[in-house]
């Protein structure tokens, strides 16, 4: 399954190889200001320069979670990706996946199944999502 996003309003926030954050254009300063205080060396580069946009979107979520340094197992099944999130936190994993996959691949959470919980604001669960409907 090919992108179809518009990925022409999409940035990332890179130190040096590292995908720091995903944005959308009008968020780009906002970011810059918050990341400035834990990186030194920050740049935006359009997504489409940080992923092979040939690829697959399994290939291409795979290549932008890994530049990202989140060590999540991603897969395509029956036109959906899935994302599997082990001991994520609830809000830097798990909702960061959610965000990235739609901003930057135009797809909805449409399940999560937790696999894994203990209470605390880390669990594991497995994320599927499905290409946005337009309405």
């Amino acid at each position: 399954m090919k992108a179809k996003a518009d990925n022409n309003k999409v940035f990332c926030i890179m130190e040096g190889q590292d995908v720091c954050s995903v944005v959308r254009e009008e968020d780009v300063s906002q970011a810059i200001d918050a990341w400035s205080d834990i990186y030194k060396d920050l740049k935006v580069v359009p997504i489409k320069d940080v992923i092979d946009t040939s690829k697959t979107i399994e290939r291409q979520a795979q290549q932008l979670f890994g530049r990202m340094r989140c060590p999540y197992e991603i897969w395509e099944e029956d036109g959906k990706i899935r994302i599997e999130i082990e001991w994520g936190d609830w809000k830097h994993d798990h909702g960061n996946a959610d965000f990235v996959m739609e901003t930057a691949f135009g797809f909805d959470d449409v399940e999560e199944t937790v696999t894994e919980e203990d209470g605390s604001d880390c669990y594991s669960s497995i994320h599927t999502y499905a290409r946005k409907k337009r309405t």
